[in-house]
């Protein structure tokens, strides 16, 4: 009689046969074949292929899941990339962006006004809005200053929303290339 272990070249089969007494059970059934050993013998391999099936399933679904996940976080990253506490040089993570606007207490006539440029404390930026469009400049104002939402800027402007995230996501671009030479 040959060795049956030699035989069995199946990965599924060879984890059964090495989880728990599943070995013994099956030398039990090749030495003496009987029903109720073969009977047992298959309800433990189906509780276990059960059992391989659904770590997979699962792994499936973890992994597709955490796909999904990221690319939700990294579409949410590029639509809103400019936050006020976010550093607006990599290198200067200590300086954030709205250090660069005046502080309302300090300067009232200035935080009345209308106007991004008159909200702009820093020179350098300050000069990067003045080359910005006039709309760019009042989609920042309204975004910014008053931190109002896109579909409210929208509604304001009398523009679609898209019109509006497209417009601050150009100004937000030429800010950076400028503020950056």
């Amino acid at each position: 009689m040959t060795d049956n272990k030699n035989m069995i070249t199946n990965p599924l089969l060879l984890n059964f046969l090495n989880k728990g007494d599943n070995r013994k059970l099956y030398d039990d059934y090749c030495r003496q074949p009987s029903p109720e050993t073969k009977e047992l013998l298959n309800k433990r391999f189906a509780d276990f292929y059960y059992e391989v099936r659904m770590i997979s399933y699962l792994s499936k679904i973890i992994h597709f899941e955490a796909k999904k996940f990221d690319a939700k976080i990294r579409k949410h990253y590029k639509r809103y990339k400019l936050v006020l506490d976010n550093s607006v040089n990599p290198a200067d993570e200590h300086l954030v962006f709205s250090q660069y606007l005046a502080d309302d207490h300090s300067n009232h006539e200035s935080s009345a006004s209308c106007r991004l440029e008159d909200h702009i404390q820093d020179p350098t930026l300050n000069k990067a809005v003045r080359k910005l469009t006039e709309r760019q400049k009042e989609v920042l104002y309204w975004s910014i200053v008053e931190e109002m939402k896109d579909i409210e800027i929208a509604a304001k402007l009398n523009v679609s929303q898209q019109a509006v995230s497209k417009t601050r996501n150009n100004a937000l671009l030429k800010l950076r290339r400028d503020y950056h030479v």
